[in-house]
């Protein structure tokens, strides 16, 4: 096998740590990612939005990876985190890379830990957490055996796939949410900030703004170290298995 890229984007850690289970260089998904010149195998770690790609690999896919000369990249695999049903994000991810001009021959998906505050208001504990992990990281080591011998795996479409995905538009771009806030125990310490994977969050005029820039990741709300940022209906936080290492990885560092 040649050089091995992995593209990964994580808001709250899980698909890093998934990311550094596999065999290649983790890129993490910022405004500077590239896909390296000599990449020949070419991998995808993200989590599952709204049933389909998060808005940045959707980005990153349109604007980088087509803009970009693909004809060494010989094996193309994903990896895709999801708490729930994937939903259509595999076949989504293979329409948006052939329209890069790469053929998706491999994906699957693993559950990991469940961080979206909506459906769930409790956050996952940590002994849950761990539990959910030692699982995926087992699935993870099939996968990776998997994908050492280019194994083809790819999504089907049944009928329910077709009647469902003709008439729904997943892309959801960042927007408002309004249910997120910031409380008085906030301490200005900018960790939001720097979590944040749109720079939707700012300090300014000795308070913490959230913008319109949203994509619902809630790393904000499970990082924050003194629970000023508020959702409502929600209990405790999750805790992430490396924020040191996404906190680096999300700095460029």
């Amino acid at each position: 096998m040649g050089k091995s890229t992995i593209i990964t984007y994580s808001a709250t850690g899980n698909s890093l740590e998934v990311a550094k289970l596999l065999d290649g260089d983790v890129v993490f998904l910022n405004e500077t990612a590239e896909i390296p010149e000599e990449t020949e195998i070419l991998g995808f770690v993200f989590p599952t939005y709204a049933f389909s790609l998060p808005y940045p690999v959707r980005t990153f896919i349109r604007e980088k990876v087509k803009a970009r000369d693909n004809s060494d990249i010989k094996y193309v695999y994903s990896i895709i985190t999801c708490a729930g049903l994937p939903g259509f994000v595999k076949s989504d991810l293979e329409k948006e890379l052939a329209d890069a001009g790469l053929a998706l021959s491999y994906v699957k998906t693993v559950k990991m830990p469940d961080a979206y505050l909506p459906l769930k208001k409790k956050a996952v504990g940590e002994e849950e957490r761990d539990r959910i992990f030692e699982n995926a990281k087992a699935k993870v080591e099939e996968y990776k055996k998997e994908i050492e011998d280019e194994s083809i795996a790819l999504p089907g479409r049944g009928l329910l796939f077709r009647l469902f995905r003709k008439h729904l538009d997943l892309l959801f771009p960042p927007g408002e949410n309004k249910g997120l806030a910031v409380g008085n125990e906030c301490t200005l310490c900018g960790k939001c900030r720097t979590l944040c994977p749109t720079g939707n969050i700012k300090v300014e005029e000795n308070r913490v703004a959230i913008g319109d820039k949203c994509l619902s990741c809630f790393a904000c709300y499970h990082s924050c170290p003194c629970g000023a940022i508020k959702y409502k209906g929600a209990e405790g936080q999750y805790k992430m298995l490396d924020e040191a290492d996404l906190i680096r990885r999300r700095m460029g560092k």
